[in-house]
């Protein structure tokens, strides 16, 4: 597999565009699909137009467009380039305003909340574990180890067409986003990712100037709990609530 993260500042407006994807289809298969999802998500964002003003479901509606494209892009190569017939990716992405977000997912990469110490995921994942723990079939201690845990049942790119799962948060001042695929929430539990993040310094200003401490933390921990080195995590940090 082969992870693509990406954050972009949207032009002409306060926002920011995060996005994380997770290939799989083998190398290099794997790589085209998230590449080529990260870059059409983006596109199509870009494209949209988006103002301070937008409103929330118009926000959904514009990251619903986005998977779709991401789709449109993956599903056209893997059907018309010799040796990536089957290839697909997960698809994380966000548009984070000041005090709200709008997520959208595919597959097993999250979007988890931090806030106060206390993490939360906010996005379902899209795999035979999760439904089955959902189900009551599995606990969740079960679907850690259990050998169907990487079957995801939702893939962006491995068929025509393709939904996201929209989530609409709102944010306190201090809160921290966080995307990120399987390379990190698989090795790491919820509680040591609360924990690494819980203790990095994160600021506004840091993140502006690319200085990731948290992100770098996190994956150096999952690295350290015998993870993949294939980890992609974007993070955004809330320095204030919308205005008036």
């Amino acid at each position: 597999m082969q992870d693509s993260v990406e954050g972009v500042a949207l032009v002409d407006s306060d926002a920011t565009f995060l996005l994380v994807a997770d290939g799989m289809g083998g190398a290099p298969a794997g790589d085209v699909a998230s590449q080529l999802a990260v870059e059409a998500a983006r596109r199509s964002v870009e494209s949209q137009g988006l103002s301070a003003t937008t409103a929330d479901e118009d926000v959904a509606d514009l990251l619903q467009e986005a998977v779709r494209a991401a789709n449109d892009a993956v599903w056209s190569r893997a059907t018309s380039e010799p040796g990536t017939r089957g290839m697909g990716t997960t698809l994380v992405l966000a548009i984070v305003r000041p005090g709200r977000a709008a997520i959208a997912n595919v597959g097993d990469s999250r979007a988890y909340l931090l806030r106060q110490g206390s993490l939360d995921q906010i996005t379902v994942d899209h795999s035979y574990v999760a439904e089955a723990v959902r189900a009551g079939r599995l606990s969740p201690e079960e679907a850690r180890t259990h050998s169907h845990r990487n079957i995801i049942t939702r893939v962006v790119g491995t068929q025509d067409a393709v939904e996201g799962d929209i989530t609409l948060i709102a944010f306190n001042e201090g809160d921290t986003l966080l995307l990120c695929t399987d390379g990190l929430h698989g090795p790491l539990d919820d509680a040591e990712i609360a924990t690494v993040l819980a203790e990095s310094v994160l600021t506004d200003a840091a993140l502006a100037h690319g200085d990731l401490t948290g992100a770098e933390r996190l994956i150096a921990a999952a690295n350290q709990a015998g993870g993949p080195d294939n980890i992609a995590v974007a993070l955004a940090v809330i320095s204030a609530r919308p205005s008036a």
